[in-house]
């Protein structure tokens, strides 16, 4: 018996379906972003502590206003990336972010899309919880004690590397 092989026409025809539902299933997840702000997250505790991801109450305008950045994770065909939203970063993919030594600074994270996100900032040693559904969010407050320049990312495997990362800038002044 003769081993029979696909004609090549009907390998053209599964690989494209199979790009095209991986496709949709991409945009669809990126249509979630712009709602982020819009909705409540889960409930959770609240507090600062330098140096500690924590969590806070369902997001409402007052834990957005009191946070110094806001990053909502996306996805999209390009890879995946933190959204700043509002003032200076607003609609940036991965922005730069500045500080100075010394001075307290809040981050939100906000998960805008269907997938497991977090942050980490090795050299400041903070690592937020995972952010498992749409609209789930933590805050993650510290105070650099050194200049430099510091990498911010998504620790979940693959992410860094798929474009989910930028970086912090502290200055002496």
């Amino acid at each position: 018996m003769k081993n029979r092989r696909w004609p090549l026409s009907r390998r053209f025809f599964i690989s494209t379906g199979i790009f095209a539902l991986a496709t949709m299933f991409l945009l669809l997840t990126s249509c979630t972003t712009g709602q982020a702000l819009a909705h409540q997250g889960p409930a959770m505790s609240h507090g600062r502590h330098h140096g500690q991801a924590e969590a806070r109450a369902p997001l409402d305008e007052v834990a957005v206003a009191e946070a110094d950045v806001v990053l909502v994770t996306a996805s999209s065909m390009k890879g995946l990336a933190f959204i700043g939203r509002g003032g200076e970063i607003d609609d940036e993919a991965n922005p730069t972010l500045h500080t100075r030594v010394g001075e307290s600074v809040t981050i939100l994270l906000i998960n805008g899309d269907a997938m497991v996100h977090n942050l980490a900032i090795d050299e400041l040693g903070l690592l937020s919880r995972d952010l498992e559904a749409v609209d789930d969010h933590i805050s993650l407050t510290f105070t650099p004690t050194e200049a430099g320049e510091f990498i911010y990312y998504c620790a979940i495997p693959g992410h860094r590397q798929a474009g989910m990362w930028g970086t912090i800038i502290v200055t002496d002044n």
